[in-house]
């Protein structure tokens, strides 16, 4: 129930429920994903948190390790989600490995991880929504099979902003601009502030030339409402960048 409530970004109802000291070591660790989520600029203290509530017991236990390594992801500490979840067997945990192994642009390493989840379930969800990472990754032709996958995961459990996202990015790989732009809107009605498809929906319309205040508007929107996101943190280093470089030439 807390990570379906996550998911939606009802992060208060998750915090507010699950205050009390006494919880189990998942629901405190839900609820230390929840504050990370909603207040990204406490992520120091919230991994301080979440490195004294690791024990024994939580280590041993999958849903734990999961939700642990899921904080270090957000944290963008793909080295320490891979030491938690080393010996990890289940499908979540090693596709969150493949995502740390992409992540640090570690091919080889992601696609070995993606092989064992195809050898435990290559009909699961999670292991066909990881090969669709992993196929957009890798480009070119592959990102037309990440299309089919979105579009089967999307026929099969209903659309997503994930789903919708994911098509849009394999469109974008194969050039198809107006295209991923459709879908892109359709995304936004689903979830209106969901980071990922704002910053491809801002490549969408560079790559048509279209109107530069529309994007701009949506780039102010991912810039001010997400500044902790890795693209929002990549364009201010590259802006600072620019503007220390620039000052040397006035």
């Amino acid at each position: 129930m807390n990570r379906a409530l996550i998911a939606q970004h009802k992060y208060k109802a998750v915090i507010e429920e699950n205050k009390e000291s006494h919880y189990s070591s998942s629901i405190k660790l839900c609820s230390l994903l929840a504050r990370y989520k909603q207040t990204p600029k406490e992520g120091r203290n919230i991994i301080d948190e979440l490195e004294q509530l690791l024990d024994d017991t939580c280590i041993n236990d999958p849903f734990c390790l999961l939700l642990a390594g899921e904080l270090y992801f957000l944290d963008n500490n793909f080295e320490k989600t891979l030491k938690l979840l080393h010996d990890a067997e289940s499908l979540e945990c090693m596709s969150l490995k493949v995502q740390c192994y992409l992540s640090m642009n570690c091919e080889e390493l992601a696609q070995k991880e993606l092989q064992r989840m195809k050898k435990l379930d290559d009909d699961a969800s999670i292991t066909q929504l990881s090969t669709a990472w992993f196929q957009l990754y890798k480009g070119g032709t592959e990102s037309a099979e990440a299309l089919y996958i979105f579009q089967e995961l999307a026929e099969k459990y209903g659309e997503t902003s994930l789903l919708l996202n994911g098509q849009a990015a394999s469109l974008l790989h194969q050039g198809k601009f107006v295209e991923a732009e459709d879908l892109l809107h359709r995304a936004l009605q689903l979830d209106s502030n969901d980071c990922d498809v704002l910053v491809n929906l801002v490549v969408a319309l560079s790559h048509q030339g279209n109107s530069s205040n529309l994007t701009s508007r949506y780039m102010s929107q991912v810039l001010e409402d997400n500044p902790y996101h890795s693209f929002s943190l990549l364009v201010n280093e590259h802006s600072r960048k620019f503007d220390k470089l620039a000052s040397s030439f006035s």
